[in-house]
């Protein structure tokens, strides 16, 4: 019976805090969609992008920002690639003067390569902002400037922007929304204009704009050399600091294909949900049992008590599910997510927590590994 309580109160919390993400026609959302206005003439715009045998993806990326009139320079940091990303860049700087690709130099001990990419760039970057943005990234027309525009107007120092993604297989659609509900309706981010507290720092680091000289005020990447979630531990410091940050619903700014396949996504969650969380291992579990207990037990409890015909709990975890459905419908709808991601909710869940518990071990023992690297005991 407390642990049916318990569920229906977090379900109904967390369909909660999806009515504030999906009501910002209302003026309710404090996550939402920028607002379409023109940024500061004067203003230019640093994109970085660091990329690491990237040769299959950067190209349309490239492409998409060759449209966008607010990018100041476009500059490209290949990262010792081996795939040819380097003639590709070159091939689209010949097409446009603001693309420039840059040569990474070796990477430092306890430095991550990514963060290290980023660091290098953010030396070379010219810009009154500074966008870090993926390789894997398409940018639409008028995204950047809205984003801009929207981070003037609410004089923030940081601004990351949650963008369209695209999910071709079942293993895409059923696990990758969960980031969604990990970082923006687990987490209660209407609070985030009010109470800035470093925990509450969230980013993704597909797209984040900075005002240049708030990103150095709090040491930019070198701060973060060794965090394999460095996006988040940015924003973690623009609390900490007393800065502004902001969380934006990104569909209509940028696009992105994460990951191919289950092979790809079990490899970036591993590499992420451990030390997104931070502390220990003990509190990780707690929290995953939690979400556990709260959003999906109820769906496997149905059946039993349906059959046991105990009325009164069965109405309790119904209602539980309902929310659930609720937060879960919410949310494809406002991320343009795939239905069937809805109705496989619990199992998608024992598939997360299982690379969540392949995440814990890999980050305690033998270490998580990306492009190639593979960093021991890594930093949130």
């Amino acid at each position: 019976m407390a642990v049916d309580a318990l569920a229906v109160g977090v379900a109904a919390a967390v369909a909660g805090n999806a009515f504030f993400l999906c009501n910002g026609a209302l003026g309710l959302s404090l996550f939402c969609a920028p607002r379409r206005s023109t940024p500061h003439p004067e203003a230019t715009v640093s994109v970085l992008i660091p990329a690491r045998n990237e040769a299959a993806r950067i190209g349309p990326c490239l492409d998409s920002l060759r449209h966008i009139p607010e990018a100041t320079e476009i500059l490209v940091l290949d990262d010792f690639s081996e795939d040819g990303t380097a003639e590709v860049v070159a091939e689209f700087a010949q097409r446009d003067s603001r693309i420039r690709c840059l040569r990474g130099n070796p990477l430092p001990e306890g430095w991550t390569g990514k963060c290290w990419a980023a660091h290098q760039l953010s030396l070379a970057a010219r810009g009154d902002y500074l966008l870090f943005t993926d390789a894997d990234t398409e940018h639409f027309p008028g995204g950047l400037g809205q984003a801009m525009s929207y981070m003037v107007s609410e004089n923030a120092d940081m601004l990351s922007a949650w963008p369209l993604q695209r999910m071709a297989t079942w293993s895409e659609r059923w696990i990758i929304p969960w980031m969604h509900m990990l970082i923006l309706a687990v987490r209660p981010h209407w609070m985030e204009r009010w109470m800035r507290f470093p925990v509450l720092g969230a980013a993704n680091g597909q797209f984040v704009l900075f005002r240049a000289s708030s990103y150095r005020q709090v040491g930019g990447h070198t701060a973060v050399a060794g965090s394999v979630v460095e996006d988040i531990g940015l924003a973690r410091l623009m609390l900490g600091a007393g800065l502004k940050s902001l969380n934006v619903d990104g569909t209509q700014i940028v696009g992105c294909h994460m990951y191919a396949g289950w092979g790809e996504l079990v490899q970036g969650f591993t590499k992420n949900l451990r030390p997104a969380v931070g502390g220990g291992d003990v509190a990780f579990c707690l929290f995953h049992l939690l979400l556990f207990v709260c959003l999906s037990l109820p769906w496997f409890l149905v059946p039993i008590l349906a059959v046991i015909g105990r009325g009164l709990e069965l109405c309790l975890v119904v209602s539980a599910v309902c929310g659930t459905l609720v937060l879960r419908g919410c949310m494809a709808w406002r991320f343009r997510g795939t239905w069937d991601s809805v109705v496989a909710h619990p199992i998608a869940h024992l598939f997360l927590m299982g690379i969540a518990a392949r995440s814990m071990v890999r980050a305690a023992g033998a270490g998580v590994e990306w492009k190639g690297r593979v960093y021991a005991r890594p930093k949130a």
